[in-house]
């Protein structure tokens, strides 16, 4: 528990009724921008690396092995190098929170017909993925529910005991290079598995802001010419708030008014 002084340190907690048991974790965050960039990434810099596939293979291969049940806007729709490698730094997969939460299907396809399957770093390498492709499976079979069932919970936390061991043989393996790495968030994500037996995931996960972010950009492209700084900003805003008030109208209103 947080001792009073600890407390202080942060914002959010001098809200009445805010504290460790009423904020919910971001499965957005925590996962498909954290955990699932670090592990994709890190499977593709070493089936790069080790097994020496050429990137051009590995765009190919992962483009052509979609499901089709994935959607065109949830794809990768080109892979570079410097997409998943980053000088001093570790292995990271670069794209939007739904490119990096629907890769999984078409890597691990790729990734079992590249791999040794006698080698233990080989099947580590692709437990990790089942065990992510499991988790995400779960949360979608339970999307519509408010709270996990208790067999969902124990399923759900088991890939993620299983999945965190398999991560940090991984991590202990590689030593020095920078391949599967280990922040909070694989920490976080335990809590978010036990917490699904009072508050299903989704309800907390900020797909919303992802998308208001894309609304940002297509706003400051409209924008950009001839201005800069605070004159751009202003513009932005000013757009922004002006598509909502007609939104705000009558249908007959808005009509006239296009």
């Amino acid at each position: 528990m947080f001792s009073a002084r600890d407390k202080d340190r942060c914002p959010l907690f001098r809200f009445h009724g805010v504290n460790m048991w009423t904020l919910r974790c971001d499965c957005m965050r925590i996962k498909h921008l954290g955990i699932d960039q670090y592990y994709y990434g890190s499977v593709m810099l070493f089936l790069h690396e080790d097994l020496h596939v050429s990137v051009e293979t590995l765009n190919d291969e992962i483009r052509a092995r979609y499901p089709r049940t994935v959607p065109h806007k949830c794809q990768y729709h080109r892979i570079t190098y410097n997409m998943f490698a980053h000088a001093g730094k570790f292995a990271s997969l670069r794209g939007s929170a739904k490119e990096c939460a629907h890769v999984v299907d078409p890597l691990l396809s790729f990734f079992e017909d590249a791999m040794d399957r006698t080698n233990h770093v080989h099947r580590q390498i692709r437990l990790g993925m089942r065990l992510l492709l499991r988790f995400a499976e779960i949360v979608d079979r339970n999307k519509d529910l408010d709270a996990y069932p208790p067999e969902s919970v124990r399923a759900l936390l088991e890939i993620v005991w299983d999945f965190q061991a398999a991560n940090s043989y991984l991590r202990a393996h590689f030593g020095p290079r920078l391949l599967f790495n280990r922040t909070i968030k694989f920490h976080v994500l335990v809590h978010l598995a036990v917490s699904t037996r009072w508050a299903n995931p989704i309800a907390g996960w900020n797909y919303h802001g992802e998308a208001f972010m894309t609304v940002c950009k297509t706003l400051h492209q409209s924008c950009v010419r001839g201005r800069r700084g605070a004159t751009l900003s202003k513009a932005i805003l000013t757009k922004y708030a002006y598509v909502h008030k007609l939104m705000a109208l009558p249908h007959d209103q808005f009509v006239l008014r296009v």
